[in-house]
């Protein structure tokens, strides 16, 4: 009997370390997933900083080229006032003071909207594009009604 419990002892104390030492199949997954989300957090923070880059010069660079455009319609709206300015001056007093109040009307619009176009910040893309939605009615509106104005 005590060669039996005396074996007995011994392969336990044996196969302790190996049992001990073993995980079981959910632990290593568990183990594995764990690695998994760490790596794939990791790739995701990357990936984002690299996304957010790279919208934020998409931005920028879209933002300078609306600029750039409006800008140039600006200055060719404010080429078309001065034109009509100078086309009125051999005309009739009442004639005149109605066009010279309609084209003063059309030159503080003009130049409210460059100053706009100076004050904004390029904060948001969403605030972008709705600004420049605005912006592009208001310099169409203030081009059509010069091409509007007929000197007589």
């Amino acid at each position: 009997m005590k060669k039996i419990v005396f074996r007995l002892a011994l392969i336990c104390i044996i196969n302790a370390p190996f049992l001990t030492a073993c995980q079981s199949a959910s632990d290593k997954s568990a183990a594995v997933r764990k690695e998994n989300i760490a790596d794939t957090k990791a790739d995701q923070t990357y990936s984002l900083n690299d996304s957010l880059t790279g919208e934020l010069s998409d931005s920028l660079t879209l933002w300078q080229q609306f600029k750039k455009e409006s800008t140039e319609k600006i200055n060719d709206n404010k080429k078309r006032i001065a034109a009509l300015k100078a086309g009125i001056s051999g005309k009739a007093e009442d004639v005149k003071a109605d066009y010279q109040k309609s084209i003063s009307e059309l030159e503080e619009k003009n130049d409210k909207l460059r100053s706009k176009l100076t004050e904004y910040k390029n904060d948001k893309k969403n605030d972008l594009e709705a600004f420049k939605r605005k912006m592009n009615n208001d310099i169409n509106e203030v081009g059509r009604s010069l091409k509007n104005i007929k000197i007589k």
